[in-house]
């Protein structure tokens, strides 16, 4: 029976909440409710989507299969991202990029690698390959805008939203930092909780460091997608927002550990939403876009209203979570996107067997 680790789907299940909100940011609020609404999105579109593609990283280190395996899992996301396209959005084209197909290519690309980054010299080398590529990917940003307007299909594709290049340099150092936790758990040292003790300290440090920066620019320019990378027409975090970001992931991850190991907290829900977060994913676009925006052409008239109206369907997706595991299809996500957390076979027998399982 496939094991479970908690603190990793009370975190994904964050990442789904976070993602609700901005789309309903994006999808219920209308231009009267501005400026809140544009700082809602803002702040809301920084950690979940990397949160997602960290936590696929993340557990690959935990997952076993071959590259045909690996494949499979790929596509089925792939599919997925292709049918929301469909759905959701029929009016783009529906190879279109998506966070989905961005997680796809990483379990594609980097599930057969990931025994390589057993170890730690690989692990360094995997996070400044990651480094290198975001700073390239800003560095060439103007000219790279210049040149897909002249090629429509690759924009389509590979730029849209978490584009491959630099996105993929999340997953990347989520797999690094699989590694290092898979290594230190079950040691009884200490050293799981001195990781999650030092991802606590860089959440604050980045945070802290955030805040001078934007404090020492007068807030110029103001809080918003103007500070960032845009290319075609889809943000990445610039060089200081990537400081937020990356305190946002540490502080997640880390609380969540702390929440679920140390304090012994169940936090039902949060993973009862991680467990489904595919399903939900899927499930929650159609209900937010296709079914209240459009076919209801609802907008909330107030901050009352639109908090009431999340409320009510974070409370539908938590039931409708509960009865897909009660019916047995609570492993979906994990079997379309490499986020099971099954001991490797490559991993050592010890560490395995200090696993906990959380069904």
């Amino acid at each position: 029976m496939a094991t479970r680790v908690a603190f990793l789907d009370v975190a994904r299940g964050v990442a789904l909440l976070l993602m609700v909100v901005n789309h309903t940011a994006r999808w219920w609020l209308g231009d009267a409710m501005e400026p809140g609404r544009s700082v809602l999105v803002y702040a809301s579109v920084l950690v979940p989507g990397a949160l997602f593609l960290l936590l696929v990283g993340f557990s690959l280190p935990l997952g076993r299969g071959g590259m045909a395996r690996w494949v499979r899992r790929g596509v089925a996301l792939a599919v997925a991202g292709i049918a929301l396209n469909v759905v959701v959005f029929p009016d783009e084209p529906a190879w279109r990029g998506r966070v989905l197909q961005t997680i796809a290519l990483s379990v594609v690309l980097l599930g057969p690698a990931v025994p390589l980054l057993r170890r730690p010299a690989a692990r360094v080398a995997t996070l400044a390959v990651a480094a290198l590529a975001y700073v390239a990917y800003v560095a060439s940003s103007p000219a790279l805008n210049v040149w897909l307007g002249g090629h429509p299909g690759v924009a389509e594709v590979l730029f849209r939203e978490f584009p491959p290049w630099p996105w993929l340099g999340v997953p990347l150092a989520g797999a690094a930092l699989g590694w290092a936790w898979l290594e230190r758990r079950g040691r009884g040292d200490g050293a799981e909780r001195r990781l999650f003790t030092a991802l606590a300290a860089i959440a604050a440090t980045a945070t802290w460091a955030y805040a001078a920066i934007d404090w020492s620019r007068a807030a110029s320019p103001p809080l918003g997608f103007t500070r960032d990378v845009i290319v075609n027409d889809c943000w990445t975090p610039g060089a200081a927002t990537l400081l937020l970001v990356a305190g946002g992931l540490a502080l997640v991850l880390a609380l969540a550990w702390w929440l679920t190991e140390v304090r012994r907290m169940t936090l039902r829900s949060l993973g009862v939403l991680g467990r489904a977060a595919l399903m939900l994913y899927l499930l929650h676009h159609v209900v937010v876009v296709t079914a209240v925006s459009r076919g209801l052409g609802w907008r909330a008239d107030g901050w009352i209203a639109y908090v009431a109206a999340n409320v009510l369907l974070v409370v539908a997706l938590v039931a409708v979570a509960r009865v897909w595991r009660s019916i047995g299809r609570g492993g979906a996500w994990s079997r379309g996107g490499q986020l099971r957390t099954e001991p490797s076979s490559s991993a050592s027998s010890s560490n395995a067997a200090a696993m906990r399982a959380r069904v």
